[in-house]
Formats: C-alpha cells, sequence, structure tokens
C-alpha cells in the first residue's frame, strides 16, 4: 500500500510532510527518526524511531502528541516506514497496549 492511499486517514495530504532524519551510526547499525509535521506550523505531530541492521528496519517507538491520538497519524507512520523498506519484514519490539491495537489497524498492510 502507498503512503498516500492511508494520508486521507490523517486529513489532507498537502497538511503533513514527514522527515526520515539518520542520529547516529555504529557497527553496521543506523539509528533514524522517522517524523510527521504540520506543514502550516512546522510542528511535530508524531515520531517513529528505528534502527537499520544488515538492510532490516526495527523499530524501537513510536509517539503521537495526545490531541493527535486515533487520527492515524502512528499508522501513516508505519506504512511510511515500510514503504522505505519495500519488501522488507519490519522488526517489531516490544509492544505495548496502544501499539498492538495499531498493529491490529494495520494488519496485512505491512510485510
Amino acid at each position: 500500500m502507498r503512503l498516500t492511499n492511508i494520508i486521507p486517514l490523517i486529513e489532507n495530504e498537502n497538511t503533513y510532510r514527514f522527515s526520515n532524519d539518520l542520529v547516529d551510526s555504529y557497527s553496521g547499525q543506523h539509528n533514524f527518526e522517522l517524523g510527521v509535521f504540520d506543514r502550516k506550523t512546522d510542528n511535530i505531530l508524531g515520531l517513529l524511531e528505528y534502527t537499520e541492521y544488515k538492510g532490516i528496519p526495527s523499530i524501537s517507538m513510536i509517539q503521537v502528541i495526545p490531541d493527535r491520538r486515533r487520527k492515524g497519524i502512528g499508522t501513516a507512520l508505519l506504512l511510511k516506514l515500510q514503504e522505505l523498506y519495500p519488501g522488507k519484514k519490519i522488526e517489531l519490539g516490544y509492544i505495548t497496549p496502544d501499539g498492538k491495537k495499531l498493529l491490529d489497524k494495520v494488519k496485512g498492510k505491512l510485510k
């Protein structure tokens, strides 16, 4: 699934932008922060921290600001990550109860 198919869940694709920043690298591991921002204010709405080792992404944490939760931001972050790694299985790490709800929502859309 392409990200553009999920953006309407978080209102309008012209309202948001994504940023994928390399934060650190060592011993073959690369640490990234994938963020989603409000285009008007440039305020961050959600953040997905992940590592990549040998081409495999592994999620460390997903956060969405409280007043933007349950509006598709976390879903969009997960699907954007999958778009960045097409055909790769994303390692999910520890799953919280809220994380389980999010994963249930995107079931079948991730590799």
